[in-house]
Formats: C-alpha cells, sequence, structure tokens
C-alpha cells in the first residue's frame, strides 16, 4: 500500500494481512474501500463487501463483513462530526465578526448653502417643467405618426 494512508485503510490492510498473509491489500483495500465510500445504503454495501470477502474468507466472511463495516463507520463518523463542529466553530466566529463590526451608514448632506439649494431648486423646477411639456406635446392617440416623433425627439435633442 501506499506510505500516506488513511487510518481505515491502515486498520483494514492489518486485518486482511492478519486472516491471510498472501493477499494482495492494494487490491482488496480498494475495492473494499470503494464500496464502502459509495452513497448506497448500508445493506447494499454490506451485501457487495460480502461478496468479495467470501471468495477470500469463505469460513467467517460474515464476521469479517460485519467488524469491517463497522469499524469503517466508527472511523469515519468520528471525521464527519469533527467535520460538523469545525463548520459550526467557523459559523459562530463569522457571525461574532459581523455583529462586532462598525457598519457606517451614508448620511446625506444636509448643510446646503443657500445657493446650493437655490441651484438645486431650480435644475428641478426645469426638469419638472419639461417633463409637464413633454406631456402636453403627445398625441391622444397612442398609435401617433412617426413624423412626429422624430420631430419630438429632435426637440428635445437641441435643449
Amino acid at each position: 500500500m501506499a506510505t500516506s494512508q488513511q487510518p481505515f485503510e491502515e486498520w483494514l490492510c492489518a486485518k486482511l494481512l492478519s486472516l491471510d498473509p498472501e493477499i494482495d491489500t492494494d487490491v482488496f483495500v480498494m475495492y473494499i474501500n470503494g464500496i464502502l465510500d459509495t452513497d448506497d445504503p448500508s445493506d447494499e454495501k454490506k451485501e457487495s463487501m460480502s461478496e468479495i470477502l467470501s471468495e477470500v474468507f469463505p469460513d467467517n466472511f460474515s464476521d469479517v463483513c460485519a467488524e469491517v463495516y463497522n469499524k469503517y463507520e466508527e472511523i469515519n463518523g468520528l471525521a464527519a462530526s469533527k467535520d460538523d463542529s469545525d463548520s459550526e466553530n467557523l459559523a459562530k466566529q463569522l457571525s461574532n465578526m459581523l455583529e462586532n463590526q462598525k457598519i457606517e451608514s451614508v448620511k446625506p448632506k444636509e448643510n446646503l448653502s443657500k445657493e446650493e439649494k437655490e441651484r438645486k431648486a431650480a435644475i428641478l423646477a426645469q426638469y419638472g417643467h419639461v417633463s409637464d411639456e413633454e406631456d402636453d406635446d403627445r398625441p391622444d392617440d397612442p398609435g401617433g405618426d412617426s413624423q412626429d416623433s422624430c420631430i419630438f425627439f429632435m426637440k428635445s435633442s437641441q435643449t
């Protein structure tokens, strides 16, 4: 087997070698680990493992299969619960950081000078006036003449 094994693979390799020192652990460990890593239901995983183990260990394959499956669940169950607690801790840390972070809001500029207020009022009045003129120039018929629309567009673009 490769030197960088997972704890379950190390255990499985030792278990298979204890039952049969002649077994090719590279093949069997990879195959059994592949079966157990699928998303299949546990009974299908056990059945698939039983088929392969019954060929190698005909006398006690059901015991070996149960032991292998239980050990896999034990080792990977601990890893899964650790991952869940790590993600919960990370979520708590992020929420604490966001709560503690000072959020600055954009405040409108309230201290306008008299000149700026007059300029703003003049601009708003001009746009309001233009808008009223546009409404008056439109014909009541929504399917108006396209030539009138061109003239209107040209008048608007000149101002």
